[in-house]
């Protein structure tokens, strides 16, 4: 019933999560994580039942290389895929490969993640080049001590002229 398919079909499903599973220990993953992984990739992002078997463990890698739940991953991807035309498998490899280069800036990767994720609709509107300026503005930003939600918030200050020259005549008259 969960699945949608047939109790055939989900029989098969079961045995090749199963599969997957084993297979997920090599990354210090367990069945939970591909079952979790398949459970966002069938709700979020619409994908089929054995779409979602297929590319759980990519997921589900990427997820914890990322430091963020499935559900966050989930989002990250469809903004992802928004501003690319690479395949899913694509830009999860493409993410993981994002997580490596933030830990080598010297920020955590999940802070980084989570914050593209919570402001996915904001900052897609500024998303160019695969999303690789988010990346950088993240790493930036997380240098700095800000979140993206800090970074947000300054750029509709910046965005809204009047509103920011009546704050410096105001600040100014103090």
């Amino acid at each position: 019933k969960e699945l949608g398919v047939s109790a055939v079909e989900a029989a098969k499903i079961t045995a090749q999560t199963k599969a997957l599973g084993v297979a997920a220990k090599a990354y210090g993953l367990d069945v939970e994580d591909i079952k979790s992984a398949q459970a966002a990739i069938r709700n979020d992002l619409g994908a089929s039942a054995q779409e979602a078997v297929n590319l759980s463990l990519s997921f589900a890698r990427t997820s914890a290389a990322t430091g963020q739940t499935a559900e966050e991953l989930s989002s990250t991807l469809s903004i992802m895929e928004s501003i690319s035309g690479a395949s899913r498998d694509v830009l999860l490899n493409q993410i993981r490969t994002n997580a490596a280069m933030i830990e080598a800036a010297g920020v955590a990767p999940s802070l980084v993640m989570k914050d593209i994720a919570t402001n996915a609709e904001f900052f897609a509107s500024f998303a160019k080049d695969g999303g690789q300026n988010l990346i950088g503005a993240g790493v930036a930003a997380r240098k700095l001590g800000l979140s993206m939600d800090a970074v947000k918030g300054i750029t509709e200050s910046l965005l809204d002229f009047e509103t920011s020259i009546e704050g410096q005549l105001e600040a100014s008259l103090l």
